[in-house]
């Protein structure tokens, strides 16, 4: 159909102005700072031997930041690679989600997520990764779920949080519900320490 033609191409086009910004930054925010960790990697095959890698240390972001190291030192290619990806889970689920896209997508600016894409790399990985998990969700696919918030949990570790969404599926409140929402607390209440 010409008119679902159009609207791929329109919407492939969004997605690319919205992640050029994205990918070709230079600076704002920790920019720098995920630079810097960019040119200091090492490449994934001493990643891979070394100790560096632990379960809350986000190895999932350290090993695509090595990988990309491995092939080149171009810091534009790591940061385009995730933009181009959060920018379009964030607008692919804008478009599934709203009744009107124009207004979701005026919503993702105002409410400061596009800028929020610049600043903190890992978070909207890890946001991407459960928002592209969220269809699961609805269709009570628990377990593809589950693993796309793990493997979300591997690129930040806040990522675990929502882990509790399930719980908000069905008549949420019962002991169950009050158990794991309890257990949830503790965890993020003690979440330095453990």
């Amino acid at each position: 159909n010409e008119q679902s033609y159009a609207n791929r191409v329109y919407f492939f086009l969004l997605v690319l102005t919205l992640t050029l910004p994205v990918g070709l930054r230079r600076m704002y925010n920790d920019t720098g700072a995920y630079i810097n960790s960019f040119t200091k990697s090492m490449d994934l095959s001493r990643l891979l031997v070394s100790d560096e890698l632990h379960i809350l240390g986000n190895p999932a972001f350290n090993i695509y930041e090595s990988l990309v190291r491995s092939y080149t030192d171009n810091y534009h290619i790591f940061l385009m690679i995730p933009a181009a990806f959060v920018q379009y889970a964030f607008a692919s689920t804008i478009r599934r989600y709203s009744s009107r896209f124009t207004l979701g997508i005026g919503l993702y600016f105002c409410l400061g997520s596009y800028v929020l894409s610049m600043a903190a790399m890992k978070q909207t990985i890890a946001t991407a990764i459960v928002l592209l998990a969220l269809p699961f969700l609805t269709e009570k696919k628990f377990v593809r779920y589950y693993l796309l918030v793990f493997l979300a949990f591997l690129f930040h570790t806040y990522a675990i949080a929502s882990a509790v969404l399930p719980l908000f599926i069905n008549k949420p409140w019962n002991l169950r519900t009050f158990l794991l929402l309890l257990g949830t607390l503790f965890v993020m209440n003690n979440f330095e320490s453990i």
